[in-house]
């Protein structure tokens, strides 16, 4: 028989006076609103790098600044494996991107509904973004005394963006997620930033963003604008994605949700669709996007509600 003893790690206040006091009033140098950090959502995503002493991303995406205009922004904060603080993120402020037109713009960004990690990369994703176009936050932290950090953005300014192919409310940053499929651009250190935006043409979509150094904080779509496309309308196609190798090929594959997706035929109705999207297994060239996967494998539930496809993990 073998017996495992995890490390523990205190996180509870460490006294009465402790647990009392009201929260601080700043973050990253920023006003908080008023009534503080209350009905923030904390915890509503979360996500770790899930190795031995890695890190994690929790976040609050309703954190709310200023007194003036109680607009959500959104907080995610990255914590070592001593749950201290390793940083804080609200891309949407810190990248001091427009909002005089309030949630038109950046005035609600809702960072960290979504949230991933992978090796030292981490993605968020904001679905308030530009009127809930969406959109999606990664940062790479290189280690080593002359590391760098990469951080790139879907909503920064220079063109080619990703409002050339969506609008608003399309959601994009709903789900998020990172991995390695088999486009051409892909080696050790570059990867590929897959994204849900479930109202995306009213079926919902999966976005691949490629996460580079070039074009400078710009996260934007493959040269061919590859995506995966939802079949019906209000599916929600998108709304869980989870990136894993299932046939331990050395390519990762991915796993998409479409929990409001029904189908009825003699076997019965079924409320839920769950796709696999099998790598092909090979690089593929500049421009072919489409053929990096397979035809999707196709699992359903049975009951009408059943949701099949609203949260996906992998074990």
């Amino acid at each position: 028989m073998l017996i495992f003893r995890c490390e523990q790690v205190r996180s509870e206040y460490e006294d009465k006076s402790a647990y009392r006091k009201s929260p601080d009033q700043t973050l990253t140098g920023r006003e908080v609103h008023y009534l503080g950090k209350n009905g923030e959502l904390f915890g509503a995503s979360l996500a770790s790098q899930g190795v031995i002493r890695g890190g994690a991303v929790v976040c609050a995406p309703l954190m709310r600044f200023h007194n003036t205009s109680a607009y959500t922004q959104g907080a995610c904060y990255e914590l070592n494996s001593d749950l201290t603080l390793g940083g804080t993120y609200t891309t949407c402020l810190q990248k001091n991107l427009p909002k005089l037109e309030r949630h038109n713009e950046y005035g609600a960004c809702m960072e960290g509904f979504s949230a991933a990690m992978s090796g030292n990369v981490m993605v968020t994703g904001l679905i308030g973004a530009m009127k809930w176009t969406g959109g999606v936050y990664a940062r790479k932290a290189e280690g080593g005394i002359f590391g760098t950090t990469i951080e790139k953005y879907t909503m920064a300014p220079e063109e080619g963006g990703v409002r050339t192919m969506l609008a608003a409310h399309d959601y994009l940053g709903y789900s998020v997620d990172v991995g390695r499929f088999g486009f051409w651009y892909e080696n050790g250190e570059k990867a590929t930033i897959v994204s849900g935006a479930t109202r995306f043409g009213q079926h919902g979509a999966v976005v691949f963003l490629p996460f580079t150094k070039e074009r400078g904080d710009l996260l934007t779509f493959t040269e061919d604008r590859f995506v995966l496309n939802g079949t019906k309308m209000g599916s929600a196609f998108g709304y869980a994605i989870e990136v894993v190798d299932l046939n331990n090929d050395g390519f990762d594959d991915l796993i998409v949700g479409a929990p409001f997706e029904h189908r009825a035929d003699s076997d019965g109705h079924f409320g839920g669709i769950v796709y696999v999207y099998f790598s092909q297994g090979v690089e593929r060239r500049k421009g072919e996007s489409s053929k990096v996967f397979h035809s999707p494998v196709i699992l359903r539930a049975p009951g009408f509600f059943s949701q099949f496809g609203l949260s996906i993990t992998k074990l």
